[in-house]
């Protein structure tokens, strides 16, 4: 039997049976029960990016893979680019902590990384283009690889940026070239 429902953005009715809901913010104690639906769109229920990270890329082939993602960041689904750019993350995805953006930040979630990605660099989403620039080793084990973007919409028409690329050293990418951490200048 079900007694009078209400719904309210996407909460959908439960039987008489069901105890009252704690913590959703559309619950009434009153005799209306509500069930709040899960959100239609999930960010991490897509395929796999166009372009993964491959032992064939060098470090500006990689950087130029990414940096074409985030240009039509929306294509071919919401937030393209910026899977891209997770999944050539060197440390992310994993338990231990990432330094991706300069400090120490847990992003084994796509939905942390993506978070933190459009708050840190939400001038490259969309870009209007890209040029990349100088590369340089350090310390044998990372290539840093200048990249100068352009964003006319942007309050900041340029902005340069260094990608630290390192070659993974085991799992599934092995010996793929991925993003330690991104440095603005």
């Amino acid at each position: 039997m079900i007694r009078h429902v209400r719904l309210v953005q996407g909460c959908m009715p439960v039987s008489s049976r069901t105890k009252h809901l704690k913590g959703c913010p559309f619950h009434s104690r009153s005799r209306s029960l509500l069930y709040c639906a899960p959100p239609k769109y999930n960010p991490q229920n897509v395929p796999d990016p166009q372009v993964m990270p491959r032992k064939e890329f060098n470090p500006e082939e990689a950087v130029a893979a990414q940096m074409d993602a985030l240009l039509r960041n929306d294509s071919p689904w919401p937030n393209h680019g910026i899977q891209t750019m997770y999944e050539f993350g060197w440390d992310i995805g994993g338990m231990e902590r990432s330094r991706y953006f300069g400090y120490s930040k847990d992003l084994y979630h796509f939905d942390h990384f993506m978070g933190q990605f459009q708050n840190a660099f939400g001038t490259l989403v969309d870009a209007d283009s890209y040029k990349i620039g100088e590369s340089r080793t350090v310390d044998n084990e990372f290539v840093d690889v200048d990249v100068s973007v352009k964003n006319v919409s942007s309050s900041q028409q340029q902005q340069k940026l260094t990608f630290r690329m390192q070659k993974k050293d085991f799992g599934r990418r092995q010996g793929s070239w991925m993003t330690k951490t991104i440095l603005k200048h």
